[in-house]
């Protein structure tokens, strides 16, 4: 679906949350995201690719999707469009590559079902014909095959990882096993979504009228024997300020203001707005801290606007910082181990 008709959706399907607008595309891409999660890191990513620019973006690079050059032009053929008809993606990295769901919106080829299906059945995937949403599917659930490798199919083609592809309303839904792709489906037709979660209204609450150019979304993972420690994440010495109050979910993200600058934003859901203020201050020198003067159920919303940038330099810090497994702003308690 071309992302300005999943604007306009958005814009008519969405029941208020929370008060003030919310950015419709991340908004409406969010709903199928099943609200029960494994805590992966992170446990989602987002781009827009159509305002991005600059280095690769988190999301894409957690996709999976980055194509070896060359092979992009075998994009059309073996899926159906090519990587400049994707505007957004969203990926919820899982524990392993079967257990990943993305999510794209763009250019209406990206859930023509005639071209995407022509693509897939020809090379055999059967369509299930059941609903109104069409889902092509191929392979056992979460299984590898060597017969259906295509270095050119960006969705485990490499490998010949199974598939299961729905044209929604969201976008195009990738998975690799029919109860992921059920969990998806059934948040998209009003289950239980991260978009409808008190933490994701929260998270769009933080996000405000802002265009969500890119976000990591974080859900704390508390380890044995150190309840302190965020992400596997091991600084060396102690996080300055005071220790960070447990969360329910913390989004890094770039936002560009309507006409204005793009900068960094980091936004925490907790039922401790004062103390995860002063932590945010003293770990993010020169930030706008606030707590937003709404509430969503029992959680506050903590907001740090970071000086404008260009090119998302920090989203990809934080996002390098991750996979080194170092200290994020958002590391619970004071980050020592």
């Amino acid at each position: 679906m071309p992302l300005r008709a999943l604007l306009l959706l958005a814009t008519l399907i969405a029941r208020p949350a929370v008060a003030g607008p919310t950015d419709p595309a991340f908004a409406a891409m969010l709903r199928a995201v099943p609200a029960e999660l494994p805590a992966t890191a992170p446990l989602l990513a987002y781009a827009r690719l159509d305002v991005g620019g600059g280095a690769t973006p988190p999301a894409l690079a957690l996709s999976n999707m980055l194509p070896a050059p060359g092979l992009e032009r075998g994009w059309p053929a073996a899926v159906g469009f090519n990587l400049a008809a994707v505007e957004a993606v969203l990926v919820v990295p899982g524990a392993r590559p079967a257990e990943t769901l993305r999510v794209l919106a763009g250019a209406r080829g990206l859930t023509d079902a005639a071209r995407v299906g022509e693509a897939r059945t020809r090379r055999g995937f059967a369509r299930d014909a059941a609903g109104a949403v069409p889902v092509f599917r191929r392979g056992a659930n979460g299984a590898i095959s060597i017969t259906d490798r295509e270095p050119e199919d960006p969705f485990g083609g490499g490998v010949g990882l199974s598939q299961r592809i729905a044209l929604t309303p969201a976008g195009l839904v990738v998975t690799a096993t029919d109860a992921a792709m059920a969990r998806a489906l059934g948040a998209l037709r009003g289950g239980a979504s991260l978009a409808g979660s008190a933490a994701g209204r929260a998270m769009l609450a933080g996000l405000g009228d802002a265009t969500v150019v890119g976000a990591l979304v974080l859900a704390p993972r508390v380890e044995p024997g150190d309840p302190a420690r965020m992400l596997g994440a091991a600084p060396a010495a102690p996080l300055p300020g005071p220790p960070m109050p447990p969360w329910t979910f913390a989004a890094l993200t770039e936002v560009a203001a309507p006409g204005g600058a793009r900068r960094p934003r980091v936004v925490l859901a907790t039922a401790e707005p004062e103390a995860s203020r002063a932590a945010l201050a003293a770990r993010l020198p020169g930030a706008e801290v606030a707590v937003r003067p709404q509430r969503v159920e029992s959680l506050a919303v903590v907001v740090a606007d970071l000086p404008p940038e260009i090119g998302g330099a920090t989203l990809r810090r934080w996002f390098e910082a991750m996979a080194r497994r170092e200290a994020l702003p958002v590391e619970i308690g004071n980050g020592a181990r």
